[in-house]
């Protein structure tokens, strides 16, 4: 997988003042938080930073089509076998 992208100038809001007061240059992901004196308001606070990464997979994406199957008990809705894309009919 290639995941070059580039996310640029995230800013950190003040959880006082909600005011955008410093951007995330120093704060890694999955570390423990970091110490943070807001500009505008001047109280300290905590922030850390995780990323999340949500996938789903798509048959009509790649060109193939959807397998329906209708899920008792329930048969107005239907689900792909492939790709577990969901249909309410």
């Amino acid at each position: 997988m290639n995941f070059n992208y580039h996310i640029s100038e995230i800013q950190i809001k003040c959880p006082y003042c909600d005011k955008n007061c410093a951007d995330d240059d120093h704060i890694v992901n999955g570390e423990s938080p970091t110490e943070f004196e807001c500009e505008h308001c001047g109280k300290k606070f905590w922030a850390s930073m995780h990323y999340s990464y949500d996938t789903k997979s798509d048959c009509e994406l790649n060109g193939q089509d959807h397998v329906w199957r209708a899920q008792p008990p329930h048969p107005r809705v239907h689900y792909c076998d492939n790709c577990a894309q969901v249909f309410v009919a």
